[in-house]
């Protein structure tokens, strides 16, 4: 799981450097690619860490008290 992440945020990183290349240099192909990159790795990057924190939350046992 920690290598998945790790390639999303290496993807994130690339997305984000191709973005910020001159306009006049990259075609607007890659733009969007560029931009659909960063997209779905930034969604991939919290996915992971909602799940990484899922995975490590301490559970809570319910109360001994009866009373509610």
């Amino acid at each position: 799981m920690h290598i998945i992440a790790l390639v999303a945020v290496f993807l994130l990183a690339v997305g984000a450097k191709i973005l910020s290349v001159a306009p006049t240099v990259k075609s607007r192909g890659l733009t969007r690619a560029a931009i659909f990159v960063v997209a779905v790795s930034g969604h991939a990057v919290g996915y992971f860490i909602v799940k990484y924190r899922a995975l490590t939350a301490v559970p809570v046992a319910p109360s001994a008290d009866p009373t509610p």
